[in-house]
C-alpha cells in the first residue's frame, strides 16, 4: 500500500515538473529540483535512518552551486539584454546589438 502510494505521488509530481517546464523557462524552476533533492536526503534520513556520506554532500554542493552560479548569470545576460533594449529606444535605429550604425 504505502509503495503504491509513494509511486501515485512520484508520478504527480514529474507530471507536475514537466507542466512547470512548458510554462516557465528551466532556470526559474530549476530552484525547486534543489529543494526536491534536499527533501529527499532529508526524508531518507528520517524514514531509514540513513546519514548521507561525504560524496553525496559534495555532490549535492556542486550541483546546488552551479544551478545558483546559472540562475545569477541568467539574471545578469537579462538585466544586460534589458539595459541595451532600453539604449536601442532612447537613441532611436543608431544604435543595435551594441553597434553603432550610421544613417
Amino acid at each position: 500500500m504505502l509503495l503504491s502510494v509513494l509511486g501515485i505521488f512520484g508520478g504527480v509530481g514529474h507530471y507536475l515538473f514537466i507542466h512547470a517546464y512548458r510554462l516557465a523557462p528551466a532556470s526559474s524552476v530549476a530552484p525547486f529540483i534543489y529543494i526536491q533533492m534536499l527533501t529527499m536526503v532529508l526524508f531518507r534520513f528520517t524514514v531509514f535512518g540513513d546519514v548521507p556520506d561525504v560524496w553525496t554532500l559534495i555532490g549535492a554542493s556542486v550541483i546546488i552551486a552551479s544551478g545558483i552560479y546559472l540562475l545569477n548569470r541568467e539574471r545578469s545576460v537579462r538585466k544586460a539584454v534589458a539595459e541595451t533594449d532600453q539604449s536601442d529606444q532612447r537613441f532611436g535605429s543608431c544604435v543595435r546589438y551594441g553597434r553603432a550604425f550610421l544613417p
